[in-house]
């Protein structure tokens, strides 16, 4: 994601109304176990890199930190 303003304006951003650029790397994967269950995992921010996401309304709120799920999903 590139840096974004926060604050509507034109032109160059002032630091204190702009996030910072950040890269997030997410992962998944899926197997089929049967016709009708499947197995799966997937991964947030997997280098848990911290970067905010806004300066409004209350503050810097921080991204998503590293997170995992696993599930089966059944279909009937």
């Amino acid at each position: 994601m590139d840096e974004m303003r926060t604050a509507p304006g034109q032109g160059n951003i002032p630091a204190n109304e702009k996030t910072d650029s950040y890269f997030v790397l997410d992962a998944s994967a899926s197997y089929v176990l049967h016709k009708n269950i499947a197995l799966f995992t997937n991964a947030t921010n997997l280098t848990n890199h911290v970067y905010l996401i806004a300066r409004r309304p209350a503050g810097l709120p921080p991204g998503m930190t590293r997170a995992f799920n696993v599930g089966l999903k059944a279909n009937f």
